[in-house]
Formats: structure tokens, C-alpha cells, sequence
């Protein structure tokens, strides 16, 4: 079926018209053509209906152009122009919100989830269920101050994390740093990074953009002013010097991951999980707040290991040794865990209920033992090394993933 791209390129389409190489594209729809204003409806030169498909991922120099409508309309008796706005209504509403949403891409979600209620009632009620599960996650992760942060203005802010609400003032003007100040029993914290950088589509690291990393940086401030207000200004004394300022400071970063890894965006969650899992290679093993990352990569590997047909994404590797199992799959891990990973809706929810439950057994106990309890009841210890407590780790990934690779 041939197609006139010379001649649609200077239609609708503009000049940006662009064959996409034959294969499979993971591709966010952003709007469906049926016509231009000039030529009126798409046919090929065998007269065949056509659609045009407007990719959001690829931005505005692609344009994919499929042949899809032919078989609708001799199957149906209709025209093309009929069939048309019923297959986009009836498809694109629940996977553009899905995409969008694992994306980031939030000014296209939000105008998403403000179509007519209607049009959520023809969704199935699995997919009512996710578009339900996306709201509220989207209230925790950009909530009424995040919003109130990117306007650039100094504002006193209250972000909820855990159940708590804290308080903190956000300064635009200033570098990106989280600063205490203590006034007798008073401590008051404000929070810097640069407004625009929280939208910011610059390239960042391993393909992550510098909205991604801000989204990690800001979450992961709010977890440390969580744990420093965890305890009163008194108990932070005891915690000012020696082995028990290392411990605190563990016990601040640790909190701080959970905190990202549950309130953070999709992509920056997996930028977080991309993190979490090279602490594990040998060039950034001793990095300060490495262990703490290893402790919930060890976490999300059990995770994965435990039910791993619910995580399609993260298929696990052909083999896998014995010696230093942690290590080798967290490492075979990390290259799972780009921004384009194919992440669904259940996978997602099944790690944001994860590090829920996880930083709910995971608190002040932390702090006094410098251990983390993990889900299959192991340890991690995170102010020493931990060889007895990683042999034993080694053992049990080694034995469920044996079972996993059983036909």
C-alpha cells in the first residue's frame, strides 16, 4: 500500500513528516488524523482509508501512517470518517493516560484525566481501577506545594510524607542544599533547587533527563527533613559526633531512598532503582550512602525474586552463579532499569506498595540497631559490613531464582 509522503509533508503534517523504520516501536499516541484541510480524508492510491498516527514520543518530527481503517469500514458498513473517532475514543483515552503518566509527561495526563466523565465510564473496570490508582498517585507525587515550587517564589511549604506533615520553607534563590537551623528547641528547614530545573527536559546521565534527577533530589530532601524530625532536637545531640553521627547519618540517607522511591515520578522512581542497583558495582561500592542504596536494591530484588511473573519488565537473566548472587543480578538489573523501561501500571503499583510496607518496618528501629530487616526475614547491616548477612542473601536469591528458572 504506498503512501504519499511528499504530499502530506506539506499538508497537515508539515514539513516534519517522517517514515518510521519498519519494526516494533514502543510508541505514546498523541493524536489520531483522518483528513487534512486540504486533501480531506487519507487514501492511499488504492483509494484505502488511512489514519494518521501523531507519536508523542518521538515529538513533533514523526509521523506514522497506517493503513488500519480498510477492514473497519467493510467490516462495519461505515465510512471511514465514522469509524475513525469511535476506535480513538475507545482506545487512546486509557493508554494515553497510562503512558503518560509512566512518562512523566504531565501536562498531556493532566489534560487527560479532565476529559468528561463519560468517557471514563467506557472504560473497563480494570482500567477504571488503574485511571483511579494514577490519580492518587499523582496527588502524592505532585502535590499542592510541588506546584506552588515551581511558580519560583519563596513559599513556607508542608509536604506529607509517612503520615506526617513537616514543615520547611522552599527558596528559589539559592543553590540546591536542604539547611537546619536550630533556635533553642526550634529547628526550621529550607529547602533550594532551581524551579525550572523540576521540568527541565535537558539531558542528564544514562539517558535521564534533569527533571528526572530533580524529581530525586527534591523527594529525597524531604525524606532527610522526615528522619531529622523523626526525633526531638535533644536526641539529635546524642547523635552530633563519632560512630553515632555515622549511624544517624545512615539512618537519614536510608529514609531518604524510601522516601524517593515511594513519592517520586515513574521515571525518577526508576532512576532511583537504576541507582540503587550499580551501589552494587565494584566502581561505586564504597561511595558514601552506597549501602544504603544496596539495602533497597537487596529489598526490590526480593521483591522481584518472590513473584517474578508480575514483573514482565525485568525478566531475569539466562544464569546465574552462586557466589555473589546479590551482587551479579542486582548488577544484571541495573540494565533494566532505563527511562523507556516498558513499566506497567501493575509493576508500578507493586513497588510503590513494596517500599510502603518496607519503610513501615523500617523506621527508628534502624536507627538504634543499624540493621534492616528485610521482607524474607534477613538482615542488612548498614554500619558494617555485612558478609554473614550477605552470604545468607547470596544463598536465598541463588534458591529462588533456581525455582524461577524451573519450566
Amino acid at each position: 500500500m504506498a503512501f504519499e509522503w511528499e504530499k502530506v509533508s506539506t499538508q497537515q503534517g508539515g514539513d516534519y513528516a517522517e517514515r518510521i523504520p519498519v519494526g516494533v516501536h514502543d510508541v505514546v499516541i498523541k493524536r489520531l488524523l483522518f483528513g487534512s484541510k486540504k486533501g480531506g480524508a487519507f487514501r492511499s492510491r488504492e483509494a484505502d482509508p488511512q489514519i494518521m498516527l501523531m507519536p508523542l514520543r518521538y515529538g513533533p518530527i514523526a509521523v506514522i501512517v497506517l493503513g488500519l481503517l480498510a477492514a473497519t469500514a467493510g467490516a462495519g458498513g461505515g465510512s471511514a470518517a465514522n469509524a475513525g473517532p469511535a476506535i480513538a475514543s475507545r482506545v487512546d483515552l486509557y493508554q494515553r493516560i497510562v503512558n503518560a503518566y509512566r512518562m512523566a509527561e504531565f501536562a498531556d495526563l493532566d489534560k487527560a484525566l479532565q476529559e468528561p466523565a463519560s468517557a471514563f465510564a467506557a472504560l473497563s473496570a480494570e482500567q477504571q481501577a488503574d485511571v483511579a490508582y494514577i490519580r492518587q498517585a499523582l496527588a502524592e507525587c505532585r502535590p499542592a506545594w510541588w506546584l506552588k515550587c515551581r511558580e519560583g517564589r519563596k513559599v513556607d511549604i508542608q509536604p506529607v510524607v509517612w503520615g506526617r506533615a513537616l514543615k520547611a520553607t522552599y527558596d528559589p534563590s539559592g543553590a540546591r542544599a536542604l539547611q537546619f537551623k536550630f533556635t533553642g528547641k526550634e529547628m526550621t528547614a529550607t529547602f533550594s533547587w532551581k524551579p525550572d530545573d523540576m521540568d527541565s527536559m535537558a539531558p542528564h546521565k544514562w539517558g535521564f533527563l534533569l527533571c528526572d534527577e530533580t524529581g530525586i533530589i527534591l523527594w529525597g530532601a524531604v525524606g532527610v527533613l522526615s528522619a531529622w524530625t523523626s526525633v526531638t532536637p535533644q536526641t539529635l545531640t546524642m547523635y552530633s559526633s563519632g560512630p553515632a553521627k555515622d549511624r544517624f547519618s545512615r539512618y537519614s540517607n536510608f529514609r531518604a531512598n524510601l522516601t524517593v522511591l515511594y513519592y517520586t515520578t515513574p521515571v525518577s522512581r526508576r532512576y532511583a532503582m537504576f541507582m540503587h542497583m550499580s551501589a552494587y558495582i565494584d566502581k561505586y561500592y564504597n561511595d558514601p550512602f552506597a549501602a544504603e542504596r544496596r539495602a533497597v536494591a537487596a529489598m526490590l530484588l526480593q521483591k522481584i525474586l518472590g513473584a517474578p511473573k508480575a514483573f514482565p519488565s525485568l525478566p531475569l537473566p539466562g544464569s546465574l552463579a552462586a557466589d555473589n548472587a546479590e551482587k551479579s543480578l542486582a548488577v544484571y538489573m541495573k540494565t533494566k532499569m532505563g527511562r523507556n523501561l516498558p513499566w506497567t501500571i501493575a509493576e508500578e503499583k507493586a513497588v510503590r506498595e513494596a517500599i510502603k510496607a518496607f519503610a513501615g518496618v523500617n523506621d527508628l528501629n534502624v536507627l538504634r540497631s543499624g540493621k534492616v530487616d528485610l521482607p524474607n526475614g534477613l538482615g542488612f547491616t548498614l554500619t558494617a559490613e555485612d558478609a554473614d548477612e550477605r552470604a545468607k542473601r547470596d544463598a536465598w536469591i541463588k534458591a529462588e531464582y533456581d525455582k524461577a528458572m524451573v519450566p
